[in-house]
């Protein structure tokens, strides 16, 4: 995955730290629908291995995997136990109702279990970034 960005701060380290503008879905060309004013930036650091100096425009890449690994577990895993969990209470004969509230509440125990995990694994292992170019100007 390749974004834009740019370096706030150069550290002696061999990283830089970052300014990425998170995209928006319409790429905000429109201007005055006020739905992008949600959008916003995140800091990050990135292996500074250009010498990347504070101001200059950057792209930085990371692993796909990591991105889509990540997003893969916290939004596709509890829909998926979301439906398993109301396909298995059909074939047990429960109630519709009830089994729709079983699995809502399997969902919201999936989506807790997700989120804790999630946070262990960024605090094990963060996204790594590195700085691959410079900006060109379009």
């Amino acid at each position: 995955m390749v974004q834009d960005a740019i370096v706030t701060k150069a550290l002696s380290n061999g990283l830089a730290e970052v300014l990425v503008e998170r995209a928006t879905a319409c790429g905000d060309n429109c201007g005055s629908c006020g739905v992008c004013k949600y959008a916003s930036e995140i800091r990050t650091y990135a292996k500074n291995t250009l010498g990347a100096k504070e101001g200059e425009r950057v792209v930085i890449k990371t692993k796909s995997s990591d991105i889509i690994g990540a997003a893969f577990l916290i939004y596709i895993v509890p829909l998926a136990v979301l439906l398993i969990a109301y396909a298995l209470a059909a074939i047990q004969g429960i109630p519709e109702k009830t089994g729709i509230a079983i699995s809502f509440g399997a969902f919201f125990v999936c989506l807790a279990i997700v989120t804790v995990v999630q946070r262990r694994r960024a605090k094990k292992k963060q996204i790594e970034f590195e700085i691959v170019s410079y900006k060109v100007n379009d």
